[in-house]
This record gives C-alpha cells, sequence and structure tokens, in this order.
C-alpha cells in the first residue's frame, strides 16, 4: 500500500470511528424515538428508535466509504481515475466531514437544542457540492464516477466538455447553497433547483456536444 493510500485509509479509519464514537457517547441522554428526517421547511417529518436513527449516518457513510474506496480498483479505466486519484480522495474525505457534519447537528437537535436545520445544512452541502465540482474538474472517462450519459462515455472530447461546464454548474450550485444562511425558508430553492437544473442542462449538453461531433 503506498503513503498517500495509507493516509487516505488512516483518515477515513478516525472519522467514521469519531462518528460511531459520537453515537455511543450521547446513546443514554437521547429519548427512545429520534428525529432523523426534516422536510424542506425545516420541520421534522421523519422519527426512528434510537437504537437505528442514531448509528443510520455512521453505517451510511461506512457502507459509502467501502463503496468509494473498491470504484478505483474495479472500474475498467482504472487507468484513468488514477490520472485524477487525488482529487478523488480529498472527494472522500470531504464526503465523509459532510456525514460527520450531518450527525452531528442531528445530534444536537435530539438533545433539544434550538437548531434551524435548512439554515445549517444549506453550506454543509454547498461545500460538498463546491468539491464535487473541483472533482468534475478534474475526471477523465471512466464508468463510476463523473457525468456518465451514453454520449459522454462515447467520446473523449464530449466527456471533457461536460465534465468542464459540470465544474462550473455545480461550484457555482455550491456557492448559492449558501443563500440558505440569509434566507433558510427558501432552503428548496437555494439547494435542489440548482442541483437539479444543473443535472438536466449536464444531460442535454452532452448530447447536442456528441451530436456535433457527428456532423464534423
Amino acid at each position: 500500500m503506498d503513503f498517500n493510500k495509507t493516509k487516505l485509509i488512516a483518515a477515513v479509519i478516525i472519522l467514521l470511528l469519531i462518528s460511531f464514537a459520537m453515537s455511543l457517547a450521547f446513546y443514554n441522554e437521547l429519548p427512545d424515538e429520534i428525529i432523523t428526517h426534516w422536510g424542506s421547511d425545516g420541520q421534522a417529518n421523519g422519527y426512528m428508535t434510537k437504537e437505528i436513527g442514531l448509528f443510520l449516518v455512521p453505517i451510511i457513510g461506512l457502507f459509502i466509504t467501502a463503496l468509494l474506496l473498491v470504484v478505483p480498483i474495479i472500474d475498467p479505466l482504472k487507468k484513468n481515475i488514477q490520472s485524477f486519484i487525488k482529487y478523488y480522495n480529498l472527494f472522500i474525505l470531504v464526503m465523509l466531514g459532510f456525514l460527520l457534519y450531518i450527525h452531528a447537528i442531528t445530534i444536537l437537535a435530539n438533545l433539544g437544542y434550538d437548531i434551524n436545520i435548512s439554515q445549517l445544512i444549506g453550506p454543509a452541502i454547498g461545500v460538498l457540492l463546491f468539491f464535487t465540482g473541483i472533482l468534475m474538474g478534474h475526471a477523465k472517462k471512466n464508468y463510476m464516477i463523473g457525468i456518465r450519459t451514453p454520449w459522454t462515455l462515447s467520446s473523449e472530447k464530449v466527456w471533457d466538455n461536460t465534465h468542464q461546464k459540470g465544474r462550473v454548474l455545480f461550484k457555482a450550485s455550491g456557492v448559492i447553497c449558501f443563500f440558505t444562511l440569509i434566507i433558510p425558508t427558501q432552503a428548496f430553492w437555494f439547494i435542489l433547483v440548482p442541483i437539479i437544473v444543473s443535472i438536466i442542462y449536464l444531460f442535454v449538453y452532452s448530447y447536442i456536444e456528441f451530436r456535433n461531433e457527428e456532423k464534423k
């Protein structure tokens, strides 16, 4: 195992252990049923027993991390992934940090602290989207990471052009998410709408780029 991979695994283990440790540390202080989901209006609308809900995010983090670590090994174009592995590994850590943050504010909310979930989750999603944009700007064609449409997977040029557009759009979407700090009641418009618009645009853009390439 190379040194960089060793540091990545060590950081992943530390973040996961912190997440599980938080669940154990506050287990006896939380009610038997805890809030695990909030609506776009910031109101609680989903509950679970603490035996399940308190460990849900750490377990999700464990499975997501395991999947992300396996992807560079099993992808048929793994050589391409190695060309941007530094940014991919950073994204894994950002994803785990995001889940740890969500776990922390969920625990605080269930401990009775007055927390505006919409206001706090927007910036976290913004950071995640911004780093997704960074990753897209460096991603080379592969089958598991990035904007995988039939047209990006059929052409290196379409892949590169689409991901350069995606780099800008996802970074911009990330910045827009920070507006929830000012107007948390409009979290739906600041978080979901930019993401949906970006995905639709990139899907259509990749098709148009492919058609234009065919005409040349």
